[in-house]
């Protein structure tokens, strides 16, 4: 089954990043809570599950929008995580992005 495209231009461009990382079972998003180094309206984040590699900056507003349209789309799980960050789980279903 084809889940539903993201129509946010944030959830297009993380879900490219997402489907970017090379190893499948380490696909999904961690979370940095609390605020960028860069701006305090901002907030990182790092396109796979082992919370470690890059973390790009974006606005906060557009990030949140990005994971919660991708969560109700079911392109991402629930998170998971404590403390300072959040962990979503690429769902196994998702077996590619156009």
């Amino acid at each position: 089954m084809a889940l539903p495209l993201p129509m946010s231009l944030a959830g297009k461009e993380l879900l490219t990043m997402i489907f970017a990382h090379s190893v499948p079972e380490e696909r999904g998003l961690t979370e940095i809570l609390g605020s960028s180094p860069r701006s305090p309206l901002e907030a990182c984040f790092i396109p796979n599950t082992t919370a470690r590699g890059n973390a790009p900056s974006i606005k906060k507003s557009h990030l949140r929008v990005a994971i919660a349209e991708l969560t109700e789309l079911g392109w991402l799980l629930p998170p998971e995580g404590e403390g300072k960050v959040q962990i979503y789980e690429l769902n196994p279903d998702a077996q590619s992005y156009p």
